[in-house]
């Protein structure tokens, strides 16, 4: 039997569908392992730091930035995954809204707005990237515990590529929701409008989108708070607190961003969605419209949108969140 005839291929589909999960975790188990230095004899670096004899109080601070790394590594974990669903998701948006030139048009265009972003980020010495990237590795290359090729041919590397991926979903993302104002040129049927799929589609892209830039934000905050465990209480707070304001900063850029992306396309496709209903029905009133709106889900009143806007303001509320989950480390004796 032919295994990759299109027939056998449909007969097990639902084995296709294990491909996704196990490929998580198979990411999932080859990071956790590329996360530790070798030379250092794998978990045997975490094993070295508790001795039979006990605890030593001493190395505390070792054992408190192996936790640390691997909260880092869980965000950028989840930031990869909902990267790559991001770039999906936007693109079959782009797909489905848009004819085939012109979709490829909107890819390429993003495609090359995220090149030169990150282009520009690796030849010029940004504000950014030395706050954001390059103040964390000058920290851990000077603390001594790890080795420029460790760092250099893993940590740096594995950081770029996450965000590398993020950049590329997020300029997808806004070219999805801004694909969704090209309506077809005549409503199809008055019941169903033409306004309410893209409607649809543009939350569809507003929920995905604000998953992945709150996991952005998290992963940015571990990031920049990962240094601050091999410091004292004092030192480490002064790193944590640098790294909450900063992820605060971009968690409002990124929250007023995706209003920015959302709001126009919305407010458009309502003021379609309502000349189509006056054209098909004349003598309706206000409150027929209002209550026709409300049925195919194409008011934009604050009390209709209570997830969107949660899903808008996520990025802002996500930085005290990323503060909250590396708060253990403050209890943990020095």
């Amino acid at each position: 039997m032919n295994w990759l005839s299109l027939e056998s291929l449909r007969r097990n589909q639902h084995l296709l569908l294990l491909l996704l999960p196990l490929s998580v975790l198979a990411i999932a188990n080859a990071l956790f392992e590329y996360s530790l230095e070798p030379s250092k004899g794998g978990l045997d670096c975490v094993r070295q730091l508790l001795p039979p004899g006990g605890v030593d109080p001493s190395k505390i601070s070792a054992v408190r930035e192996v936790g640390v790394r691997f909260l880092w590594l869980a965000s950028s974990i989840a930031l990869t995954v909902t990267s790559l669903a991001a770039i999906a998701v936007s693109w079959l948006n782009l797909c489905r809204c848009l004819p085939r030139g012109r979709c490829m048009f909107a890819t390429l265009l993003a495609l090359a707005i995220a090149t030169g972003h990150l282009t520009y980020l690796s030849l010029v010495p940004t504000s950014l990237k030395c706050v954001n990237f390059d103040l964390t590795l000058a920290i851990l290359r000077n603390s001594s515990r790890f080795s420029d090729a460790f760092l250099g041919q893993r940590i740096q590397p594995m950081a770029y590529l996450v965000v590398m991926l993020a950049t590329v979903a997020a300029m997808l993302l806004v070219a999805a929701a801004t694909s969704t104002v090209n309506l077809p040129a005549v409503p199809s049927d008055p019941n169903a409008p033409r306004a309410g799929v893209h409607m649809a589609r543009l939350r569809n892209v507003l929920y995905i989108g604000s998953v992945m830039l709150i996991t952005g934000i998290i992963n940015m905050g571990a990031w920049m708070r990962w240094p601050a465990a091999l410091f004292s209480s004092s030192e480490a707070a002064e790193i944590s607190g640098m790294a909450l304001g900063v992820t605060t900063y971009w968690g409002a850029t990124f929250t007023l961003t995706t209003i920015a992306a959302y709001l126009p396309p919305a407010v458009y496709l309502r003021m379609k969605a309502v000349e189509d209903f006056r054209q098909a029905n004349p003598d309706k009133t206000l409150a027929e419209q209002e209550t026709w709106l409300k049925n195919h889900n194409l008011t934009i009143s604050p009390g209709s949108q209570l997830v969107p806007i949660a899903a808008m303001i996520g990025p802002l509320i996500a930085s005290p969140l990323g503060a909250l989950l590396s708060h253990f480390l403050k209890e943990l004796p020095e």
